[in-house]
């Protein structure tokens, strides 16, 4: 299988965590679908639906 084309360059993903970091935001994680949709979550925001319920009883 040959090797496809990266969905996302590194210089777009530096432009966007500059500026999410330049607007004062702090990142608590960044997803990238492999239909290279980014997903910017701000660190201290609610967890997401995919993860464990009984994970927010934990902490």
């Amino acid at each position: 299988m040959a090797n496809q084309p990266a969905k996302i360059k590194q210089a777009e993903l530096t432009r966007y965590v500059a500026g999410v970091v330049k607007a004062g935001v702090t990142i608590g994680k960044i997803s990238i679908a492999p239909n290279g949709t980014i997903t910017i979550v701000p660190a201290g925001s609610p967890s997401d639906d995919s993860a464990n319920p009984c994970d927010r009883l934990l902490d």
